[in-house]
């Protein structure tokens, strides 16, 4: 599902920013650090800002229990680029 979501955010970002976020609360009682970074970076190039952040944060702070410094580095590196840190 995710790699449909990544392929169709280069064709139509705003039918992706809708599966995004479909796939995000489908899992929120078991967030998923990874479907949130996608959900930080289709939200950043669709121009929302403020909602990009908010879940790159979320995807630090989960990337971060979980110990996945891969994740870590790149959601700390979104939010640098987006002014957030």
């Amino acid at each position: 599902m995710l790699q449909c979501i990544i392929y169709k955010t280069r064709q139509d970002i705003n039918k992706a920013k809708v599966w995004i976020d479909k796939a995000v609360e489908m899992t929120a009682a078991q967030p998923r650090f990874w479907y949130l970074r996608q959900q930080s970076l289709i939200h950043a190039k669709a121009g929302s800002t403020k909602t990009a952040i908010a879940a790159a944060k979320m995807s630090l702070e989960l990337a971060t229990k979980a110990g996945n410094d891969a994740y870590i580095n790149m959601n700390t590196a979104s939010l640098k680029e987006w002014g957030a840190i």
